[in-house]
C-alpha cells in the first residue's frame, strides 16, 4: 500500500467536504533493512517496525499542526495505518494531539490471516521460529499484525483506547486479510467514545473486501459523518464490487 492507492478516492471528496486534507506514505524499508521480499516493488510502503512508522506519523502531524495553525488532528486509517495510528496516540504523545480517530479495516487485533497467521504464531509458540523465516518474505510490519504478536499485546495491554479520542471503526465481513474482521473493533475506555461499524450493516450490496473498501461510497460517507455529524448525516449505500473495487461501479 501507499498514500495513492489507499486515498485516491477518499482524499478529494472529504477535501472537498472543506477539510484541510493531508496524507503520507510510511514505514519504507529496503530488504536491508528487514522490509521483505516485497519492498523491492515500487511504491510498497509499510513493510518497516509499525512502532519507527508511529514516529514518523507523530512528525508528520506535527508539521500538519504547524501548517494549519490547529490544535489536533482528524485520522482516517486503513489497515496496518489503524494499528499504528492507535500505537501513536498511546506511546507516541498523539493522546492530545487526535481527535477523531476512523480506522477501515485496522489490525488492531491482529489478524489470523486466514488462518495462516495464527497457524504460524501456533508453531512458533511450538518452539520452531516459523515466522522468522516468514518474515524474510513478508517483513516486519506483516509478521507484527499477526494475532498474538508482542505488537499486538502491548498495544491493547491499558485496554484498546485512550481517553480523549473519539473511535469510528469500520470493519468489512468480506475482509480476507484482516480478519476474523470483529477483531477490528474496540472497546471503549474511560474518557473515550468507540463506534463499531459492520459496513454491510443496513447495505447488504456493498461487498467491499480488505482493499476495496476505500473506494466505497458508503465507507467514505462513514468517515464524513464521523467528521461531522451535523454536516453529513446521511450514509449512502450502493453496490460496491469485491476486489476490483471502483467507487460503486464496475
Amino acid at each position: 500500500m501507499n498514500a495513492y492507492n489507499g486515498y485516491a478516492f477518499m482524499g478529494q471528496p472529504i477535501k472537498d467536504a472543506g477539510y484541510c486534507t493531508f496524507t503520507f506514505n510510511y514505514g519504507r524499508s529496503n530488504l536491508v533493512e528487514g522490509g521483505g521480499l516485497g519492498s523491492v516493488l515500487p511504491g510498497v510502503m509499510g513493510t518497516g517496525y509499525i512502532q519507527d512508522s508511529a514516529k514518523q506519523l507523530g512528525t508528520f502531524v506535527d508539521r500538519v499542526l504547524a501548517a494549519t495553525g490547529a490544535e489536533e488532528v482528524d485520522i482516517v486509517a486503513h489497515s496496518q495505518g489503524g494499528s499504528m495510528s492507535n500505537w501513536y496516540t498511546k506511546y507516541e504523545g498523539g493522546a492530545a494531539k487526535v481527535k477523531n480517530l476512523i480506522t477501515f479495516g485496522a489490525t488492531h487485533h491482529g489478524t489470523s490471516l486466514d488462518g495462516i497467521g495464527a497457524l504460524g504464531r501456533m508453531i512458533n509458540n511450538a518452539g520452531i521460529d516459523i515466522l522468522g523465516f516468514i518474515e524474510i518474505f513478508v517483513g516486519h510490519a506483516g509478521i507484527q499484525q499477526t494475532i498474538g504478536s508482542d505488537f499486538v499485546n502491548r498495544l491493547n495491554a491499558n485496554g484498546d483506547t485512550v481517553a480523549g479520542v473519539d473511535y469510528t471503526v469500520v470493519g468489512t465481513r468480506y475482509d480476507e486479510v484482516t480478519n476474523p474482521y470483529d477483531l477490528t473493533f474496540l472497546k471503549a475506555g474511560a474518557g473515550a467514545t468507540v463506534s463499531n461499524i459492520t459496513l454491510q450493516d443496513g447495505c447488504e450490496q456493498d461487498v467491499s473486501d480488505h482493499l476495496t473498501m476505500m473506494y466505497s461510497p458508503r465507507a467514505l460517507s462513514i468517515a464524513l459523518r464521523a467528521l461531522d455529524p451535523v454536516g453529513s448525516p446521511n450514509l449512502v449505500c450502493t453496490f460496491n464490487p469485491w476486489v476490483v473495487g471502483g467507487g460503486g461501479s464496475l
